[in-house]
């Protein structure tokens, strides 16, 4: 079993010309991330402000005002729906979505079955494989090491 470990915290020391390559890029990504947000929310504001000063010349400006901030409302709730619909919190039973997928003692479980069961949770878990194998340039030695480990000690 330490041998195991050993591996897999050697395949976590990147060099550090890696590391600080792969933290920059989450920092530009971080940072582009959070500008284009402020720029998407005052673009949204400026939809509303302009939506009010348009019915403002038709209609008394309290009611321009309510309509307007009732469109901002609507907006907020339909990303919210869209959001919703997109992550799948409105598919059949809430509670089915929560069940074990475990398979009955001495069996296997289907790789697919687990995979289409749990999507979004198989994907973080590639995401992070991915990082990982990705990580060091020692990964794929590291890795194979591990499943000659696992093979060799009968783990199933």
């Amino acid at each position: 079993m330490s041998g195991i470990l050993s591996i897999l915290f050697r395949s976590f020391k990147p060099d550090s010309e890696a590391l600080r390559s792969m933290l920059l890029r989450i920092l530009l990504l971080l940072f582009v991330l959070c500008v284009s947000s402020v720029v998407a929310s005052l673009g949204l504001g400026f939809i509303i402000w302009s939506s009010y000063l348009y019915l403002k010349t038709s209609v008394d400006p309290y009611l321009a005002a309510l309509i307007s901030g009732a469109l901002a409302i609507v907006t907020a709730a339909l990303l919210l729906l869209i959001t919703g619909l997109f992550l799948g919190y409105f598919k059949g039973k809430r509670g089915a979505r929560f069940e074990t997928a475990a398979p009955q003692a001495g069996q296997m479980p289907d790789p697919e079955a687990l995979i289409k069961r749990y999507p979004l949770e198989s994907g973080i878990i590639a995401a992070v494989a991915g990082f990982i194998a990705g990580s060091s340039s020692h990964t794929p030695r590291t890795l194979a090491e591990l499943i000659m480990l696992i093979k060799e000690s009968g783990i199933k």
